[in-house]
């Protein structure tokens, strides 16, 4: 059996990111990290939107973006690199866990 291949997240400004074949996975430790962003979230929720800042992961899969509140790295990772199990993990704790920044 050959080794899995070593999982490396890229490490941005605010966030980290896994970047897979026309897609990508975002980590965000905390959103809402600037007097803009929280601003963006008192917006949001004054027009009804019920977001909250905080950890994040997030699965960018063409244009749609699936975010999960709090830390799914490790799910990923073992979906990774495949987009079907990745949409899998996202499925699987979206009905709890479906951050309303998601667009799916």
């Amino acid at each position: 059996m050959g080794k899995k291949k070593k999982i490396e997240w890229v490490k941005l400004v605010n966030n980290s990111i896994l970047e897979g074949s026309g897609f990508y996975i975002s980590y965000n430790k905390r959103t809402g990290a600037s007097e803009m962003r929280d601003s963006m979230t008192i917006l949001a929720n004054a027009l009804g939107g019920n977001v909250k800042d905080g950890e994040e992961t997030a699965l960018k899969d063409g244009e749609i973006w699936k975010i999960l509140e709090g830390d799914y790295r490790e799910e990923y990772e073992e979906a990774f690199p495949s987009i079907v199990k990745c949409r899998a993990v996202y499925d699987k704790y979206k009905d709890k866990h479906r951050s309303n920044w998601s667009t799916d």
